[in-house]
């Protein structure tokens, strides 16, 4: 029979272990923490409050767009007249507005990734302050096609960036981009109503600017007080379970997706038509009788924009289409103009019927794509 080994105190080796003290092991984590992650809860929601202060700080800067877009045709006479230009020069202006609308539609994305939702729309109110306040003293036409370009190109940023933001508000998104759109419609009923009182004052119609540099102005302060440069993340918390960060996505890769889809091409189709159209007939209230002219083109384009108010109503929910801007196109008044100085004003009627069942097929085929996988 074998002897168990002694120690010095005269117990056995295997009596020690089994009658040592257990040790506390010291925790490198937190017990309630690591149950509160594997549940993983819900995060806090917007309240309803600060969805409105949201909202009606983003209807601000629709109601600018409005503005912006509803302000020449009441203007253009007196701007013909002040640069001694013809109708297709002046023409040049709405050029000018589309291609910065065009770049800055392709620009947007790169823009939010690097600044973010409330630095993006703080940029845009002070470059729309810039530019009204550059446009007040009536500069040289080339001058005034610059800032009209920059101004396109600033309305193409405001308008996607802020709808995208309603587009992810968690109550009421699709009647709150309704609201947006018809804020954005005042703006252009109310523009021209005001335009014309400056269109035949030879020396100060350009002070017309000051009253949109004030508008932008306010804007900007709102935009700083409300949003303060935070990023949409930041602004609005995503509703249920916190998920990881998605991967980040080459800006490349989202406009390639974009721009293969026929459904986004035939749609931006018929917004190009549609706004098109809208512009035009508004233009061409400058045709009217020199008598006529000055006191009824505001009254003629005001109205005629009223039908911008009630179509997002009538549409009800909008298209769930990319984050990304289809930006209108100001082309067609050019074209218009160049044909109508060439053969007289009766062209316009029957162009504007072809362009209206251009817009009607282009509608049917966008509602041929739309939620199918034909693409």
């Amino acid at each position: 029979m074998t002897t168990p080994k002694l120690n010095r105190q005269g117990k056995s080796i295997g009596e020690e272990i089994q009658l040592a003290p257990p040790r506390e092991v010291e925790k490198d984590y937190d017990e309630a923490s690591f149950v509160s992650d594997a549940r993983a809860p819900e995060q806090a929601q917007l309240d309803v409050f600060t969805e409105n202060i949201y909202m009606v700080t983003l209807c601000w800067g629709a109601l600018l767009c409005g503005w912006n877009d509803g302000t020449i045709g009441p203007l253009l006479p007196r701007i013909q007249d002040h640069y001694h230009v013809g109708y297709t020069a002046v023409s040049i202006l709405f050029i000018c507005g589309t291609l910065g609308g065009i770049a800055g539609s392709f620009s947007i994305g790169w823009i939010n990734m690097r600044l973010g939702f409330g630095k993006t729309l703080a940029l845009v109110a002070l470059i729309q302050s810039a530019v009204y306040a550059a446009l007040s003293p009536a500069p040289p036409f080339p001058a005034m096609c610059a800032c009209f370009a920059i101004m396109g190109y600033v309305m193409a940023l405001a308008g996607a960036t802020a709808q995208t933001f309603i587009a992810c508000t968690p109550r009421n998104s699709s009647r709150n981009i309704g609201i947006w759109h018809v804020t954005y419609a005042l703006g252009a009923f109310v523009a021209p109503l005001v335009s014309t009182q400056f269109a035949p004052l030879r020396r100060t119609w350009s002070f017309y600017f000051l009253i949109s540099m004030g508008m932008a102005l306010i804007s900007l302060v709102l935009l700083g007080v409300v949003f303060r440069g935070k990023r949409k993340e930041d602004l609005v918390p995503s509703s249920g379970p916190a998920t990881p960060e998605p991967p980040k996505v080459a800006v490349k890769t989202v406009y390639r997706e974009i721009l293969t889809r026929i459904f986004v091409l035939a749609l931006a189709a018929f917004i190009l038509v549609y706004v098109g159209i809208e512009i035009s007939i508004g233009v061409a209230a400058e045709y009217l009788p020199e008598s006529l002219l000055a006191g009824a083109i505001g009254f003629i384009e005001a109205f005629g924009r009223t039908g911008s108010a009630i179509f997002p109503f009538m549409t009800g929910e909008p298209f769930e289409l990319p984050k990304s801007q289809i930006h209108k196109d100001d082309v067609l008044p050019l074209f218009q103009g160049a044909i109508a100085s060439k053969y007289g004003v009766q062209v316009l009627q029957p162009i504007m019927v072809a362009l209206m069942l251009a817009q009607m097929a282009l509608w049917a085929l966008a509602m041929y794509y739309k939620g199918t996988k034909r693409e």
